[in-house]
């Protein structure tokens, strides 16, 4: 199957190829592109398959222009942490921001392609 992917250095193809070697298969990319837009346009002129998170296509998923295939393998996870600074007065319009956020993620949780939304 071809591969269409951003071009290097990019995290991404970074972790498709370290994959592919962990793997013993040899990562051959058929096109590549520094933009989504041209990445689809890739995929959709049937080039080959990408490999992109869930936030870069969820537009094109929701329109039905592209198919998802979920990747379990541990190179194409991302942990992401709310931080804030740890004093025992947070004033009114941080402690408003960090709730918005906490509302943000519980609503992704609920969405496909957010693991988990905690």
């Amino acid at each position: 199957m071809p591969l269409v992917l951003p071009c290097a250095p990019n995290t991404i193809r970074s972790r498709v190829e370290s994959a592919f070697q962990e793997a013993g298969l040899q990562c051959e990319v058929e096109f590549e592109a520094n933009s989504t837009d041209l990445l689809f346009s890739a995929v959709k002129a049937r080039l080959g398959v990408t490999i992109l998170p869930w936030a870069a296509a969820h537009v094109e998923l929701e329109q039905h222009k592209l198919k998802l295939a979920r990747i379990d393998h541990r190179l194409f996870t991302r942990e992401l942490s709310l931080c804030w600074h740890d004093s025992a007065v947070q004033s009114n319009a941080v402690q408003k921001v960090k709730a918005t956020i906490f509302e943000l993620f519980d609503g992704f949780e609920r969405q496909p392609g957010w693991a988990d939304g905690r």
